[in-house]
């Protein structure tokens, strides 16, 4: 074997066993005698990909990280230390409570609540002391959440149910599985109804875990639609999200809406142009890229250029994605000459009753 041959192979073999994740597979320390040991006192994040120490992965792996950025270690107490801590909570991508702030997540101007997902389905539109919060019992009544999940009172700042009657009606409950009212939240009342609920197919949330169904084990998230579609196959605390690159690629959103990038634990577009170049364009209108990296429907122009518009008359957008919002929509569409469904309705469109 030539000297240079040689070399290179020892350089492989040296970056393989200093590998971080190498510790993590064989173990650190006296169990292999040329293994790397591991940093005194620390332990692997797989999903940060860095050694930090054990009560500061104790905190990232914690609900509280998950719902509120609660992912540093603060004493005996996990605290949102910074921005990057609240960018990745729930508080952020809902409420755009995206800001660290004595040891918390925190909006700090009422725009970002005025323009927030929480704002638009929960009615917390105002701003007060760095939380988004609802204004009115009004508010929450009228607001999408009411009819959806059950949240039509006012409750400190909050839209949430009031009783058991407020759960029955909700969307939640018909679909199977918070149907239970219980301290200012409809709950599923066990695991059946978590398994029973579509979110069990979908997204891997098949089992009762403080008071919603999530994730418990690997084979949940593998077997989702999730995993399927958006590479999300990998349990993370009580969510399913994507931990390498190849889960992203082998889904069938990697083709179809450009998501084969891996970003914080989702598989996003690369840029503008592969929306613009995916099937989702071509097809739904997803021709945009949103500010977390995912393609979306921004414009009626990608909606009247998509093959669902002269098929099934979606050629508008809602918001969301493209629908049949007209009659006219629908009536220069194959839908309407084809199964005389000519008349848009709730986004589709349908035969004239």
């Amino acid at each position: 074997m030539k000297q240079t041959d040689l070399a290179s192979r020892l350089f492989q073999l040296i970056s393989i066993l200093t590998a971080p994740w190498f510790s993590v597979l064989v173990g650190c320390g006296p169990a292999l005698p040329h293994a790397p040991t591991c940093p005194p006192g620390l332990v692997f994040d797989e999903f940060n990909a860095e050694w930090v120490v054990a009560a500061t992965l104790k905190c990232r792996r914690s609900l509280n990280c998950v719902r509120a950025g609660r992912c540093s270690s603060a004493g005996a107490t996990c605290e949102a230390k910074t921005d990057a801590d609240c960018r990745l909570s729930r508080l952020c991508f809902y409420r755009n409570q995206c800001t660290a702030q004595n040891g918390r997540c925190v909006a700090t101007a009422p725009q970002q609540c005025a323009s927030s997902l929480a704002c638009a389905f929960m009615a917390l539109c105002s701003l007060v002391d760095g939380r988004c919060v609802a204004a009115t019992d009004k508010a929450c009544h009228d607001s999408p959440a009411c009819s959806y999940m059950g949240a039509c009172h006012l409750v400190d700042g909050e839209c949430a149910p009031q009783s058991n009657v407020d759960c029955e009606n909700s969307q939640l409950c018909r679909r199977g599985a918070e149907c239970h009212f219980q301290k200012n939240a409809c709950v599923p009342g066990s695991d059946s109804d978590c398994r029973q609920s579509p979110d069990c197919a979908l997204a891997g949330n098949c089992n009762l875990i403080a008071g919603e169904c999530a994730p418990v084990k690997q084979s949940d998230c593998q077997e989702s639609r999730a995993c399927k579609v958006y590479g999300m196959c990998s349990l993370y605390v009580d969510r399913c999200v994507a931990m390498r690159v190849q889960e992203c690629q082998k889904a069938t959103g990697c083709a179809k809406y450009a998501g084969c990038v891996l970003r914080d634990g989702n598989c996003v577009a690369e840029s503008p142009e592969a929306c613009r170049h995916s099937v989702g364009c071509a097809k739904e209108g997803m021709c945009s890229i949103s500010l977390d990296g995912m393609c979306e429907v921004a414009r009626d122009e990608d909606c009247r250029r998509s093959t669902d518009c002269y098929r099934h008359g979606r050629c508008r957008s809602d918001g969301r994605r493209c629908s049949a919002l007209q009659d006219s929509d629908c009536a220069a569409a194959g839908a309407c000459i084809e199964s005389k469904r000519c008349k848009a309705r709730d986004g589709e469109c349908v035969q004239d009753p």
